[in-house]
């Protein structure tokens, strides 16, 4: 495969291996369980999603073979009726070695340029999408409340978004719709679940990390 090389600044031409390793696969046979995919649904997939949103391309092709099964190996080619030329679109990974992942790329991302930034009065939410995850980072200001500044946008009476995360700064509730409230300060790991308001505790401006929940969090697309 032709590719561009970043490292040398050039194009180069290198031997692909057909059958996606995950970045998180020990061994190299998981990738030959890994030879195509749906296009439905393929970005939620942990196999799939990092490559699929990280490394594409396209691989003109005039037709391609596909078997029933690898038992009874009778092959079709599949091609369009219409004299054009199909193209399949082919996601990778970078390892190296027979069994073990290594040399992988190395992706380094920070808060101070992140990929979404989810603004409201009285706070922010920032958001990066690496190694298949969505982490949020939370910026309230004292006086901030769920109930009065998110709240409203998503019409709903109480966050219904499960939260897994740490906080970094200032101090914080969460307020359970059974009438549970929870203080959390600097140190704290913590899991909300659904169901739930949240106000900022004294004058300092509460920070915290969220590693579950982030995608849908003060989302209002």
């Amino acid at each position: 495969m032709v590719r561009y090389d970043p490292r040398a600044g050039e194009r180069s031409l290198d031997v692909m291996r057909w059958g996606l390793m995950p970045f998180w696969a020990k061994d190299i046979k998981v990738g030959f369980a890994n030879i195509n995919a749906k296009a439905e649904g393929i970005e939620g997939k942990p196999a799939f999603r990092e490559a699929f949103q990280r490394r594409r391309c396209l691989v003109p092709v005039d037709n391609f073979y596909r078997g029933k099964t690898a038992a009874e190996m009778q092959p079709f080619a599949i091609a369009l009726a219409e004299p054009q030329r199909p193209q399949h679109l082919p996601i990778g990974n970078r390892c190296g070695g027979p069994t073990m992942v290594q040399n992988m790329d190395v992706v380094l991302k920070r808060f101070e340029q992140p990929d979404e930034i989810r603004t409201f009065d009285k706070g922010k939410f920032e958001v990066v999408r690496i190694g298949g995850m969505t982490i949020g980072r939370a910026t309230y200001e004292p006086g901030w409340r769920w109930s009065l500044h998110v709240g409203p946008a998503t019409g709903t009476s109480s966050c219904s978004v499960e939260h897994v995360g740490m906080v970094i700064s200032g101090r914080a509730t969460a307020a359970m719709d059974n009438g549970t409230i929870t203080e959390m300060s600097p140190g704290d790991i913590f899991d909300i679940a659904p169901g739930h308001d949240s106000w900022v505790v004294g004058d300092e401006p509460y920070v915290s990390l969220h590693f579950l929940g982030a995608d849908l969090y003060a989302d209002d697309h």
